[in-house]
């Protein structure tokens, strides 16, 4: 049985691994457009008094992409934010006991926000709400659902890793 655990345990970290991978190019892809098209904004702005009509409200749709993605990447290395008292505190058993239940509220809450982006990208696409150019709005609000879902998951390899080291 413990065995099985542990290569559950080790296929469902071999998939977080690779997402991370997908994750940070999508993060770097985004953040080097972002800087670029900013960069061409001012430019176009300062020199020739235009600029792209649609391009503030694009960059601020990425920001809110890389966000989510740097909170997903954040979870996976155990960096979101938290109050670090308890770990000050407790002793080792304590402490995961504690980080357990921690993040079974959190895979919990998770689930709670993935079920509401999904109604809220649902809705969106049925209300055929556009953001510019009649460019659909859900397109760019897709990212909520995935990253809560990722979050989640997440949270979620995090409690049956701490399980395996309580029960060891």
């Amino acid at each position: 049985m413990k065995h099985l655990f542990d290569n559950l345990l080790k296929v469902l970290s071999i998939f977080d691994n690779i997402l991370e991978k997908i994750e940070r190019t999508v993060l770097i892809s985004i953040l080097s457009f972002v800087i670029g098209l900013s960069f061409l904004q001012v430019i176009l702005r300062n020199f020739f008094g235009w600029g792209f009509i649609w391009g503030d409200i694009f960059l601020r749709h990425m920001v809110l992409w890389l966000g989510l993605i740097g909170a997903s990447i954040a979870t996976k290395e155990n960096r979101q934010i938290n109050i670090d008292i308890v770990s000050r505190v407790l002793h080792s058993k304590s402490k995961l006991i504690i980080n357990i239940l921690v993040s079974l509220i959190s895979v919990y809450v998770c689930y709670l926000l993935f079920r509401a982006s999904i109604s809220f990208v649902t809705a969106e696409k049925s209300f055929g709400t556009t953001i510019f150019n009649d460019f659909p709005a859900w397109i760019f609000q897709i990212i909520f659902p995935f990253a809560f879902f990722i979050i989640a998951y997440r949270f979620a390899l995090n409690v049956l890793n701490n399980l395996r080291d309580l029960l060891k």
